[in-house]
């Protein structure tokens, strides 16, 4: 015992390797200095025993979130089959049994929610398997009232649960509540919301942590748009935006744009603009809508033998109320004219 040392490394979340950082530590002790491509990465070491007998089995050690946290809103749809955070974690007793993200839902079939191509979904393959999905560390700053969102597709088939958990500052995980399938009023999406108002004011980092555990094997939860946001009174979202790729100059074409009600109260006196290449082209009055509701809003557009070739389209929801501007403007989609 005397004479061991240790060899340490760092788990390389990129490649799927490991990284050497120190070879033949003496003492039950070692500073490391890891470095973060870009906001946040994550950091997992390797201890290795050594002496002149040979190298002994390495231990893993726990996986931090490092760099600096996520401001709100905290969103994540999983689009286009891919995570916006590159920080989310699977963690699991059964290897067969993780957290992915995938094109949509299979056992039960389900589109994701905002049909953008990208939900997460955790398989469940033995009876009693389960699986904990965590966020990247977020910052509440000084949001008043906190929420974690999020929407999960509800089966009569399963009787699965969701547990949701807080960490705070890489401490223990804290129960904050828990979706039970036999309470979903229908199958198909529904909304799961749940308040942060403890963690609130902490000055402290927070990650969010999703537990899966079914009771049967060959079971599967989906799960899509999970938000961590205030909760304002007021807040519509332009959700969605779709754009022809081609239009036809002379011939109708017809542009849609979802808005969803993100606040606590009924939103009226809005409209949706629709603008070209930077210009204002259309307005739409809005609909009175309820919390959670969602209303889709078409443009008829005809274009014109003045266009240009190539057009970029954006919109735009205006709303008075509103407090939280920064999800009312859709990106900036190109149509080609013939």
């Amino acid at each position: 015992v005397d004479n061991l040392k240790y060899h340490i490394c760092a788990q390389n979340f990129e490649t799927g390797g490991v990284d050497v950082v120190a070879m033949d530590v003496e003492g039950c002790e070692y500073v490391d200095y890891p470095t973060v491509e870009g906001q946040q990465g994550m950091v997992a070491y390797y201890v290795y025993g050594v002496n002149q007998q040979g190298v002994g089995y390495g231990w893993i050690s726990n996986t931090l979130v490092i760099g600096t946290p996520y401001a709100l809103p905290f969103e994540e749809s999983f689009a286009g089959e891919g995570a916006r955070y590159s920080t989310w974690r699977s963690q699991s007793q059964d290897p067969d049994s993780q957290w992915g993200i995938a094109a949509s839902g299979t056992y039960p079939v389900a589109a994701p929610y905002d049909n953008d191509g990208g939900l997460v979904t955790f398989k469940c393959q033995e009876e009693g398997d389960s699986g904990t999905l965590v966020s990247s560390k977020i910052d509440l700053g000084n949001a008043e009232s906190p929420v974690v969102e999020f929407r999960w597709f509800a089966t009569k088939l399963e009787d699965c649960r969701i547990y949701v958990d807080v960490i705070v500052a890489d401490g223990e995980m804290q129960r904050i509540g828990t979706v039970n399938y036999e309470d979903a009023p229908s199958e198909g999406w529904q909304k799961a919301q749940f308040s942060l108002d403890a963690y609130a004011g902490l000055g402290l980092p927070v990650q969010v942590a999703f537990t899966a555990k079914c009771p049967a094997g060959a079971a599967f939860v989906h799960m899509d748009n999970i938000m961590v946001k205030e909760n304002y009174d007021y807040n519509l979202a332009l959700t969605g935006f779709n754009v022809p790729s081609r239009m036809m100059v002379g011939e109708l074409s017809k542009i849609r744009v979802q808005v969803e009600n993100r606040g606590k109260k009924t939103a009226k006196d809005f409209t949706v603009e629709l603008y070209r290449d930077g210009k204002l082209e259309q307005t739409l009055e809005g609909v009175t809508t309820l919390p959670d509701g969602v209303r889709e809003y078409v443009f008829d557009v005809t274009p014109s033998n003045t266009w240009s070739d190539n057009v970029n389209w954006h919109a735009k929801v205006v709303y008075g109320n509103d407090q939280y501007a920064g999800d009312n403007t859709s990106a900036t989609m190109e149509t080609k004219l013939k």
